[in-house]
């Protein structure tokens, strides 16, 4: 869909939204698998703890070797082999770094 019909306007909007389309599936992810959307915090650091923490797990996912880079399929296989206590311990330990 052309917006604009300045000569070149519609490739920057499109190329803006290449841009953008992979900031749109990592937020609609976590909303959905990490439940991202259901945190009530008030102060900065807490939001960036829970976004660093969001996107370590979404990291930890994505490279999962047979995710295929698919975060889906790697949230799946993490679900299924990661020990509760190793995740908790792996959590705290990113609480402790970034107090």
């Amino acid at each position: 869909m052309v917006l604009f019909t300045r000569k070149g306007t519609a490739f920057k909007l499109n190329n803006l939204l290449n841009i953008r389309w992979p900031i749109e599936i990592f937020f609609r992810q976590t909303k959905n698998n990490l439940g991202i959307n259901k945190y009530q915090v008030r102060s900065s650091k807490a939001i960036d703890r829970i976004l660093l923490l969001a996107s370590l797990t979404y990291t930890y996912c994505l490279i999962e070797k047979d995710a295929n880079d698919s975060f889906g399929k790697g949230i799946i296989l993490r679900r299924n082999q990661v020990n509760i206590n190793v995740y908790c311990k792996y959590l705290y330990l990113i609480f402790l770094i970034y107090r």
